[in-house]
């Protein structure tokens, strides 16, 4: 889910600064996360060091952490075993970049109910 969002406000060229990405991910089903950190540059990119049940595979010349499995509650529905590569691409060769969060579930549910509470929207877990 999170994935699609952000692949669309990419390809349709959001000048950066005008349209900041951040892409929030819940611990235990955090692909995107660890994988954008795997790649040159980024804050895991030399020691390439993944949880438990992680594993380290390449596709189209971009690193991807693929889960084995989910910790998170947010994997029943939404929890995805790797990301695409085409879309870790697009991040990392994002003008201003795609900034990465990974929260516990607990906040994730907390803050999607007071965001619909708010906004009067409805909001899911991505």
């Amino acid at each position: 889910m999170i994935f699609t969002r952000a692949s669309v406000i990419i390809r349709l060229g959001y000048p950066p600064g005008i349209v900041p990405i951040i892409a929030v991910e819940t611990i235990g089903s955090n692909c995107f996360y660890h994988s954008v950190s795997l790649n040159s540059g980024q804050s895991n990119s030399i020691a390439k060091a993944l949880p438990q049940g992680v594993d380290l595979v390449e596709k189209n010349g971009v690193l991807l952490a693929k889960f084995n499995g989910f910790s998170s509650k947010a994997s029943g529905s939404l929890g995805a075993s790797q990301p695409a590569a085409e879309v870790v691409k697009m991040a990392l060769a994002r003008k201003g970049g795609v900034r990465c969060v990974s929260v516990p579930d607990e906040l994730s549910m907390q803050a999607a109910g007071s965001f619909a509470g708010a906004s009067c929207c409805l909001t899911g877990m991505c």
